[in-house]
């Protein structure tokens, strides 16, 4: 995960995909904590420069999980926004299915919660959309409907109604999508 991170770090400053990194490990007595440290160097290979080394740290952190709400309802979007961080997820919001897509493309996203009723363009658009990009994407749509549109038939993994659904339930959801990806 790192260097994924790391190489995506290069790529977004409009440097040459073309990217070489070499992980040093360190002798972990150094560090005092027991933990194995290694240290990252990324270079681009055309450039021939180096362009940041990563300072040592403990091997296993991997960024947070990643997840994306979209809802043109800013209380909505506030709550789920604090459920899912108090989680321990990072998590990005969008306003509309436009902002929504922009930033799918922009950032790396592990799983979307997407509402089906939004203006514009609604959750089972944004949703197809979403799968052009990635068919992979785990998407969990949100409505106040209890019966599934037929436009939605296949356009997201699950279908929540909002007022059935608890706080613990939706993080029930939410860990068992990610496990499957």
């Amino acid at each position: 995960m790192r260097r994924a991170w790391l190489c995506y770090w290069c790529f977004r400053r409009g440097l040459s995909p073309r990217i070489d990194l070499r992980t040093t490990l360190l002798d972990s007595r150094n560090a005092g904590n027991g933990q194995e440290l290694a240290s990252t160097v990324c270079t681009v290979s055309n450039v021939g420069k180096i362009l940041g080394i990563l300072l040592p740290s403990p091997m296993s952190p991997d960024p947070p999980t990643t997840v994306l709400c979209i809802d043109d309802e800013d209380d909505q979007l506030l709550l789920r926004k604090l459920l899912l961080e108090q989680a321990g997820y990072r998590v990005l919001t969008a306003k509309s299915g436009e902002e929504g897509i922009r930033l799918f493309q922009t950032e790396h996203i592990d799983l979307v919660i997407v509402d089906y009723w939004m203006a514009r363009m609604n959750g089972v658009v944004v949703a197809r959309a979403l799968k052009e990009l990635c068919s992979k994407i785990p998407v969990i749509m949100l409505s106040g409907y209890a019966e599934l549109p037929d436009e939605a038939l296949g356009a997201a993994d699950v279908w929540l109604i909002k007022s059935q659904v608890e706080p613990q339930k939706l993080l029930a959801v939410v860990k068992e999508l990610l496990k499957e990806d």
